[in-house]
């Protein structure tokens, strides 16, 4: 798994792939009282910290409102195994948040890699940090995808990757089961054990 490792630096890391458990996140019911909610008036509530820099955006336009639990992935740079891997873990209501450590040079996948968690309707959406391609699709489907940027050329699938672990996109740290909510203004993430003391807040402030 860590022989591109060897091939690029002449070194071969200690630290390899990791598939943790997958995390369960909030209950449905909150993550609706959220998805109830302005991204704004979130980010109002969980601050500077859990809200992503405008980087991350939507790769088609109009791009559905997007919530649901975050299933983790970490690639290592310009390669997708990982993200290959994490689609057995999605359940419904999930959203598949790639941590390709902002490289845009080619694709962490594209939408025939997410099949058996789209056929059925379980993935709620995508969000990477780096780049996606077959964005068409997605729209046809109207399935959220927010990134940095597309790009139609595919990356090895050689790893290391570790999936259901803490990652990093729009410099924002999202651990597995956080709720990710998402539209037009930007991309909000609610750490899943203040998730219900956020939706509290938010349904008090609407009716104030």
């Amino acid at each position: 798994m860590h022989q591109l490792d060897r091939k690029l630096t002449g070194k071969l890391p200690v630290i390899g792939a990791q598939h943790q458990p997958r995390v369960e996140g909030a209950d449905p019911s909150i993550i609706l009282r959220l998805a109830s909610h302005s991204t704004a008036d979130l980010s109002d509530l969980v601050g500077r910290l859990y809200t992503m820099t405008p980087e991350i955006r939507p790769l088609y336009t109009p791009c559905p409102r997007m919530a649901g639990t975050a299933v983790t992935v970490r690639t290592a740079r310009g390669d997708n195994q990982a993200v290959k891997d994490a689609v057995a873990d999605i359940q419904t209501g999930d959203v598949l948040v790639i941590d390709a450590q902002g490289f845009t040079g080619w694709c962490s996948g594209g939408y025939g890699m997410l099949r058996a968690a789209t056929a059925d309707g379980k993935l709620a959406g995508v969000i990477v940090n780096g780049a996606y391609r077959d964005i068409a699709e997605f729209e046809v489907a109207g399935l959220p995808i927010y990134g940095i940027a597309t790009s139609p050329a595919t990356g090895p699938k050689l790893g290391p990757g570790q999936i259901n672990v803490a990652v990093s996109c729009g410099n924002v740290i999202i651990n597995p089961g956080d709720v990710i909510i998402a539209d037009a203004e930007g991309v909000i993430v609610v750490p899943h054990s203040q998730s219900e003391v956020i939706a509290t807040v938010a349904d008090e402030k609407r009716a104030s």
